[in-house]
């Protein structure tokens, strides 16, 4: 058995800053996997920030990064400290994989808003990928776990075409672990 963890919004927790759920078939198909043990998190709510609450954004200022709501309200500390205690629930777990929601300022792997709250998009990470990402996790978003999950079926096509084929969803967690890249 394997442990990946899951943004709690992609397995269909309210938990988002609108209070709202961002729910992934594939992330939700592993719930269903005997083989693998999932892990729900979410670090903004770890760190006190209450659901619904204030939009954030990672904005960038010299070499600092701070993480600022849409009305002004410093957050930083919230989010280290969600991402620190998202860290030690991953690790006391085991986790081989991290299926984080893209753009998130807290669990965007590969793309963040910019800071200016204008919905621009940049290449980056958020605060708890970076922190898992040094303590050497493999962080994919959920667009990226559907490509992989298509280039794993494309590979192992004698095996499973989708994901109600009976695939073998530990298999499939240790081929990433093994197999993704950043982006």
């Amino acid at each position: 058995m394997v442990a990946i963890a899951i943004s709690a919004c992609l397995l269909g927790e309210p938990c988002r800053w609108d209070g709202q759920a961002k729910p992934s078939s594939l992330a939700l198909s592993f719930i269903q996997a005997p083989e693998v043990s999932v892990i729900p998190f979410c670090p903004e709510v770890l760190g006190g920030l209450s659901t619904p609450r204030d939009p954030s954004e990672l904005v960038r200022s010299d070499m600092s990064v701070c993480a600022m709501t849409r009305a002004g309200a410093h957050v930083t500390d919230a989010f280290r400290m969600g991402a620190k205690q998202a860290l030690a629930q991953l690790k006391a777990n085991n986790v081989v994989l991290v299926i984080a929601k893209e753009g998130s300022p807290s669990c965007g792997s590969s793309r963040i808003y910019d800071g200016s709250f204008t919905g621009q998009m940049i290449e980056g990470e958020g605060m708890s990928t970076q922190l898992f990402r040094q303590n050497g996790m493999v962080v994919v978003s959920e667009e990226r776990i559907m490509d992989l999950f298509s280039e794993y079926c494309a590979k192992h096509a004698d095996e499973c075409s989708d994901v109600a084929c009976g695939w073998d969803a530990e298999d499939f967690a240790l081929w990433v672990q093994k197999n993704a890249t950043i982006n």
